[in-house]
């Protein structure tokens, strides 16, 4: 995967600092996201030690293990892109309007995101690449509105289930498939 860092001295950083569904364990985590005429960079980093990570295969259900996602809209009405991912690397990638109506990437043949991990003693990191070409396949009216979108820690199955988010999910129960409570993500 190539990395634009010239692209994200500009990114804008948010703290996925809203813990909507209790649980005591809070790892700070942040992401930064960043456009180019290639595509839009995202880095998460979590502050966690050890995260579990089981899963090892494209488009295995990693919200389960330590997690970290973006979902990402650039017109709600066609849908939004939701990139998961665990610290094997392991990439879930899905689209569509909501939970119940989505579809793989790779089912549908369009450029899949990458995703590249880096595990370090005491925080993991996940940078996303998703190409220009998949935006054109996924929003092929181009952009109906500004980009949007929220930014997940979860951990589904770990020993202290934990969901955050960067923007309030003012439901009693875990989900972070809610575009209605998308906010516009700032990208230079």
């Amino acid at each position: 995967m190539t990395w634009n860092e010239e692209a994200m001295k500009q990114a804008v950083c948010y703290e996925l600092s809203c813990w909507p569904w209790g649980g005591g364990y809070r790892p700070k985590t942040t992401a930064r996201i960043a456009k180019s005429a290639e595509g839009l960079y995202i880095e998460m980093v979590c502050e966690e030690k050890n995260p579990r990570r089981t899963y090892t295969n494209m488009d295995d259900p990693v919200y389960r293990d330590s997690c970290m996602e973006c979902f990402l809209s650039l017109d709600r009405t066609v849908g939004y892109l939701n990139l998961e991912c665990n610290a094997n690397g392991a990439l879930y990638c899905a689209f569509g309007p909501d939970r119940a109506h989505r579809f793989l990437l790779a089912e549908r043949g369009i450029c899949r995101p990458q995703a590249s991990v880096e595990i370090q003693d005491d925080r993991w990191m996940v940078r996303f690449f998703v190409p220009e070409e998949t935006l054109r396949a996924l929003f092929p009216k181009g952009a109906q509105e500004a980009l949007c979108g929220n930014f997940y820690k979860c951990g589904d199955d770990t020993d202290v289930p934990h969901y955050a988010s960067a923007f309030e999910i003012p439901l009693p129960q875990p989900d972070y498939h809610c575009p209605a409570y998308f906010q516009p993500l700032f990208v230079k």
